[in-house]
């Protein structure tokens, strides 16, 4: 479903003399239909970067992505951002709620953008789960942090993507509210038949996925055990 082939990347020096950082050496993974992976790693190890490219946000120097069969840079800009809008899911750490938009209009706002149908029932059971049913009207600056995060939740699955990108997606939550933030997006995920690619620091969270993976010095390595 999501393949990556041989990706290296790496960033231009400021100074004619200095050599070009690179973060990301020949890298490969591939992620099936209704597959977890998490990657972990040190700060600036380059996985953020690797999502980023993942998710057709950023062109590596070298090699291929294909997403649902399709190769991302050999699409347009206006398909790429299509297959964004069509295929894939965000949430990020710092929620990126559209201020101004209530719940309800935030929850939809992608399958809106991509002009779908809309699954009454599923949206139905994904606010009951997050237990953000009765908050539709709200606007996202009267809510607390774990209560926006769920609503990112319900937002990135709603039209129910073949994948889903998350970039630390527990970072601004405590551990309490981290756990019970991550069960739910991975048992909802897992009903959405969606796969989750998932950037975290944290052990604990990587555990919540099928497979863990680890980025050192560029290259990706099986997680070392807790």
């Amino acid at each position: 479903m999501l393949e990556l082939e041989t990706i290296s990347h790496w960033f231009e020096p400021t100074a004619a003399a200095d050599p070009a950082q690179r973060v990301l050496h020949d890298v490969s993974l591939t992620l099936q239909q209704g597959q977890s992976l998490a990657l972990m790693g040190n700060s600036g190890s380059g996985k953020s970067t690797l999502l980023q490219i993942a998710a057709g946000l950023e062109h590596p120097n070298q090699g291929q992505v294909r997403l649902a069969g399709q190769p991302l840079y050999q699409l347009s800009d206006n398909q790429l951002s299509a297959l964004r809008r069509d295929k894939i899911g965000f949430v990020f750490q710092q929620f990126n709620l559209l201020p101004g938009l209530t719940v309800g209009d935030n929850i939809l706002f992608q399958s809106r953008l991509s002009q779908q149908p809309i699954d009454n029932q599923w949206l139905k059971h994904l606010m009951t789960e997050l237990a953000i049913d009765d908050l539709q009207h709200r606007l996202p600056e009267q809510l607390s942090g774990g209560q926006q995060q769920r609503v990112a939740i319900a937002r990135a699955i709603a039209h129910k993507p073949c994948i889903v990108f998350a970039d630390e997606p527990t970072g601004n939550l405590n551990d309490s509210l981290s756990h019970s933030v991550m069960a739910l997006l991975s048992h909802l995920i897992k009903q959405a038949n969606s796969s989750l690619l998932m950037v975290t620091h944290s052990a604990a969270m990587a555990g919540y996925a099928d497979t863990v993976l680890e980025l050192h010095q560029g290259q990706l390595t099986e997680a070392s055990p807790a």
